[in-house]
């Protein structure tokens, strides 16, 4: 859930940002961005808490990667990307890098 789907305010396409940051992170670390010892904690640190750099569980994890996924995450939906096409277009320009980077590799 989103922090504003927890404080009960109005949802639109940011809060499944957020959602998709969630499993996003998880893909990348094997873990979940926010726990809690009881539902009350669990909320507490998805509406207050800032999750631990993806990078603490998997060093692999590009720069540009974690910036996407802080972004995704972030507490205020008008700090988000403000639609999935949005998030999608930076996505794309990151594997674009990571492709031109692998193929100078290759021939390199």
């Amino acid at each position: 859930m989103s922090p504003e789907q927890i404080n009960g305010h109005d949802l639109d396409g940011r809060s499944d940002i957020f959602s998709l940051g969630v499993v996003f992170y998880e893909l990348l670390t094997g873990k979940l961005p926010f726990g809690g010892s009881s539902l009350a904690n669990l909320f507490y640190h998805i509406t207050q808490g800032k999750h631990p750099s993806p990078r603490q569980f998997n060093p692999r994890v590009p720069k540009p990667v974690e910036q996407i996924l802080d972004k995704t995450l972030e507490k205020k939906p008008d700090d988000r990307f403000r639609n999935a096409g949005e998030l999608a277009k930076y996505l794309r320009i990151l594997i674009a890098k990571i492709d031109e980077v692998s193929a100078g590799a290759k021939q390199g």
